[in-house]
């Protein structure tokens, strides 16, 4: 875990063109897009939905998914397994909250949500949240939350499906799903495995060919769903998830050697449940839903490296973190008014244990109480056209380190006609510091106990225009951060966390699609952000370019042949302009455009085979923010079995 923390570190450039062509057989699949959706408790705001139900057999990850979502952008570590980390509209990981079906996966230490290692069992899709969703998702969500979604199935009877991978850097991968439902109870259980050896060839800035080494990763997974329908208004719904991995931690390639023993592994369990009821009141003058929900998360990491980099000999630390969260909602209709009253109240308790081994050998012994409470409500007027929400979220974080949020939010929709609506937002929001930035105290990684808070005002204002086989969405947005909180150099040995005096991130963001035929989807997106810290005002913030951008095409198509279900074949580009990998605009990464193919043929309804390729053109210029080279070309393929009724 202290080694992730040294994965923490754009400039002017043009813009890049993506393209990409999908060919499918109409079968009980859907084209895959990235698709618009609605924030029931911010409607007002900035969301998109993304399928992930198909990751691991197409040898993809959490984070690969995405990439095309604009707003989003994606930095890898480097190769299948290892992490990577999103940020939203120019922010860092750590100003991104992500949960598990609504509850909080905390992350106590690192660069921030981990989600190239996270595994993809049972996770069906990802919401989006652009902009200030932290009135309704609570600090840390100070640009954007990501919530993972798990699902059961709907109509009753069965089905089962197993998946067999393998591919570039000796990846192997298994998964299996089964899925029960009756008329009132629904289960669904996921498990896989995957490992991947992840050295690959490479060229430094000298020349000079060299192999990554160290860098192989495994994982085992399941997750289990429970949902249960008592009558028609209550429901509860309950999943537990598992995973333990372990994976060597590669270093810069300059210092390979120092990290060709290091080791990280982790193990953590979470559990979530809710319970709905609805129409607890139901007269002609209010409607009352109400809700309960609650999720546990217990994470252990052993971290230990023989070779630590200024030579002191060995280091090793072990983690044991917890954290135990619970609430309640209150949701309420007055058709009178046309007026949506929501109330939430929530509490989440956090507990740390670090035992630090070695020459500088330290202990961390602390933890944290967060409650929170927020209350807003959503006016309806003009037969819908005009739509008013104004909300307000108090927190109070309570331990060593203690502070208060107030975080009022306000958002309009405007939609003067059916293929017409304007959107447009205002919120502030806050995120305390992490144990990491408070605490840490490793080799020459420092945390700062006397920081305060981030905080933030953030904006957006955009349109979004045509039918659902037609439709264009853009949105400016701003974010002001003050007290901006990042690792940087103190002295020649040190670098500590500090608070910096603000950074603005200002930019565009444009999502189109096209359905001209129903088996056929085009789609673009296109994100401008331009991030600056007050005190370097001409440098791009690191590891955020300037322009990035994608354009796809899906075709499914029916096929007259018995001995073909599904024939599909896809090609797709995803690039950026060049990014800085120092505060200074020293270090850059080069523009570089990626292009990908696939291929998917099911000779029968059962069995279904996929072939993808990433990086066809072997694109290896490209590092990560602490210029570690990304893999080159590389190739997965998977066999997928299905039975049901």
């Amino acid at each position: 875990m202290r080694v992730s923390l040294r994965r923490l570190s754009p400039v002017l450039a043009g813009v890049c063109c993506l393209w990409s062509v999908t060919v499918f057989a109409q079968d009980d699949s859907s084209v895959h897009t990235v698709a618009p959706a609605e924030d029931t408790k911010m409607p007002s705001g900035w969301s998109s939905t993304v399928d992930t139900s198909d990751s691991l057999a197409d040898g993809t990850d959490l984070a690969r998914s995405l990439q095309f979502v604009p707003g989003i952008y994606v930095r890898r570590q480097s190769s299948f397994g290892q992490p990577a980390f999103a940020t939203v509209r120019g922010s860092n990981a750590r100003q991104v909250s992500v949960s598990l079906d609504g509850q909080r996966l905390t992350t106590p230490f690192g660069p921030g949500f981990d989600l190239g290692t996270f595994a993809t069992a049972g996770i069906t899709s990802i919401e989006v949240h652009r902009g200030g969703p932290g009135v309704f998702r609570g600090s840390g969500a100070l640009s954007g939350a990501l919530n993972l979604q798990t699902k059961t199935r709907k109509e009753p009877g069965w089905s089962t499906q197993a998946t067999t991978l393998g591919g570039s850097w000796q990846t192997l991968g298994v998964s299996g799903a089964a899925d029960l439902a009756t008329k009132r109870t629904a289960a669904s259980l996921n498990a896989e495995y995957w490992q991947s050896e992840g050295d690959f060839d490479f060229v430094d800035d000298q020349g000079t060919s060299q192999t990554r080494i160290n860098n192989d990763s495994q994982s085992v997974a399941a997750l289990g769903t429970v949902e249960h329908r008592f009558n028609r208004a209550s429901r509860v719904k309950a999943t537990v998830n598992y995973q333990r991995s372990g994976r060597g931690i590669a270093g810069p390639a300059e210092f390979q050697n120092t990290f060709d023993e290091a080791r990280l592994d982790e193990e953590r369990v979470f559990g979530t449940l809710r319970l709905d009821q609805r129409d607890v009141i139901d007269t002609e003058s209010f409607i009352l839903d109400l809700n309960q929900h609650g999720g546990a998360q217990a994470k252990f990491v052993d971290y230990a490296n023989p070779n630590t980099v200024l030579g002191s000999g060995e280091f090793a630390s072990r983690t044991n973190f917890l954290s135990v969260s619970g609430g309640a909602g209150a949701l309420g209709f007055v058709p009178a008014i046309d007026s949506i009253l929501q109330l939430d109240l929530d509490v989440r308790y956090e507990d740390l244990l670090v035992d630090e081994r070695g020459p500088n050998a330290n202990q961390i012994v602390t933890d944290r109480t967060t409650l929170g409470g927020a209350l807003s409500e959503e006016l309806m007027l003009l037969d819908e056209r005009v739509r008013l929400n104004a909300g307000v979220r108090i927190e109070s974080v309570q331990g060593e380190f203690e502070d208060v949020g107030v975080l009022p939010a306000a958002g309009a929709i405007v939609a003067p006609i059916e293929w017409l609506s304007f959107k447009a937002n205002v919120a502030r929001t806050f995120r305390a510091p992490d144990f990491d930035e408070l605490y840490l105290n490793i080799e020459s990684l420092r945390g700062n106990p006397d920081l305060d808070s981030e905080r933030a005002v953030v904006w957006d204002a955009g349109v979004i225009v045509g039918s659902e086989d037609y439709n264009l969405e853009t949105a400016y947005f701003e974010g002001h951060v003050s007290s901006s909180i990042e690792f940087v150099p103190v002295s020649s040995f040190v670098i500590e966390a500090t608070n910096l005096r603000g950074v603005t991130n200002r930019g565009v963001e444009a999502l189109a699609n096209a359905r001209p035929l129903k088996p056929l989807v085009f789609t673009a997106g296109y994100t401008f952000t331009h991030s600056r810290a007050e005190e370097l005002p001409n440098v791009q913030t690191p590891n955020q370019p300037e322009h990035r951008g994608f354009a796809r095409a899906e075709w499914q198509i029916l096929s007259g042949f018995k001995a073909v279900r599904l024939l599909s074949i896809n090609v797709q580009t995803t690039g950026q302009t060049q990014t800085n990998l120092d505060r200074f605009g020293n270090l850059t990464n080069p523009a570089y455009a990626m292009v990908d193919a696939g291929l998917a043929y099911k000779p029968v309804d059962w069995a279904k085979l996929s072939f993808n390729a990433y990086n066809l053109g072997d694109e290896r210029s490209v590092v990560d923010g602490l210029q570690r080279p990304l893999p080159g070309r590389s190739f997965y393929g998977s066999l997928t079995l299905m039975a049901g009724q």
